[in-house]
């Protein structure tokens, strides 16, 4: 089993693709990212989901908690939900996934504290004691200021390649912010 983080996919956002470039037609964008998504991840992996998963506007409200449902049955794994500004869902979707967190979430993978957010923060829940902050919401504009140890998992992000990042390389990534983080503000 392995552990992944994601978010920004907007399903069924078509405006998506022109606010942000992503490179496939409306008629294909879904599927691509279904596709880049299930070539990475297994039925029985985790992956934390930080938020706007879909956005269908364009259908009336019982076909699009339908367009959500399929959304996330198509695709692998155990989905944890930190939810979004655009995760305007029914109780019925939220229970398609295996967890839905409404505001922020603190995990710990291997002694690691991490604090799970749609949004990035200047400060969170042990910043200043080795934690990170895995964020999402900037569709990877934030990536070249100093966010302290936090990490941008949107689709967006060119690094990304619009498919889901395994905890392992995030974690090598965290560390060298955490490198310079702690030689920047340890002196002090």
């Amino acid at each position: 089993m392995n552990i992944y983080f994601i978010s920004d996919t907007h399903f069924g956002h078509y405006n998506i693709i022109r606010h942000c470039t992503r490179p496939w037609p409306q008629e294909t964008h879904d599927d691509m990212l279904i596709q880049r998504w299930n070539a990475i991840v297994s039925k029985k992996d985790i992956v934390y989901h930080l938020g706007d998963f879909a956005m269908f506007k364009s259908i009336d409200c019982e076909n699009r908690m339908k367009a959500y449902r399929k959304t996330r049955m198509a695709l692998n794994g155990k989905i944890h939900l930190v939810v979004g500004n655009h995760d305007k869902m029914s109780q019925d979707v939220y229970n398609c996934f295996t967890e839905v967190y409404p505001g922020l979430k603190d995990i710990v993978i291997d002694h690691n504290k991490i604090t799970l957010c749609h949004y990035p923060m200047r400060s969170w829940n042990g910043s200043f004691h080795g934690s990170y902050h895995i964020f999402a919401h900037v569709h990877g504009r934030l990536e070249n200021v100093d966010t302290g140890v936090s990490c941008d998992v949107g689709v967006d992000v060119p690094e990304w390649n619009y498919a889901p990042v395994a905890w392992e390389t995030l974690k090598i990534k965290l560390d060298k912010k955490k490198e310079i983080w702690n030689n920047k503000y340890t002196k002090i």
